[in-house]
């Protein structure tokens, strides 16, 4: 296994522990009728927007990929094609130009549709936007 599918696996495994860690907690001591998101989440949802200089000092970056057969999909739980090899080398070459010993990058990758590329990216859900868009987003 790769470093970089390492720490996604390590990034998903650390997310689904927070989710299940909240979960009973926050159904017993939230009032009736009332809903508390899990705060450990709260962090990683919330839309930032920032140039590169704000992706060095987080050290993660956020890429928006569409679903492709060529350039990324998913084949038995492993990230295939020409962006997501792209991007499993990105993350050792970040380590090497911008060299900050116990903090790792973290590149995530964020599988959308291809309409929802640019407007994702203005919306600060991801940092960079890799494949094409939609033919009709075109001005």
């Amino acid at each position: 296994m790769s470093e970089s599918t390492r720490i996604v696996s390590g990034v998903v495994c650390a997310v689904l522990a927070a989710i299940f860690a909240t979960a009973p907690e926050s159904a017993e001591s939230a009032a009736p009728g009332e809903s508390r998101a899990p705060s450990g989440l709260k962090h990683e949802l919330e839309p930032w927007r920032g140039d590169f200089d704000g992706m060095l000092e987080r050290r993660v970056i956020r890429v928006l990929v569409p679903y492709s057969r060529t350039l990324y999909f998913n084949d038995k739980g492993a990230q295939r094609g020409l962006t997501a090899e792209a991007l499993r080398d990105l993350e050792p070459f970040l380590e090497k130009k911008f060299p900050l010993r116990g903090r790792p990058f973290t590149v995530v990758t964020l599988p959308t549709t291809r309409d929802r590329l640019l407007p994702g990216l203005v919306e600060g859900r991801g940092d960079i936007a890799a494949g094409v868009a939609a033919a009709g987003s075109r001005g």
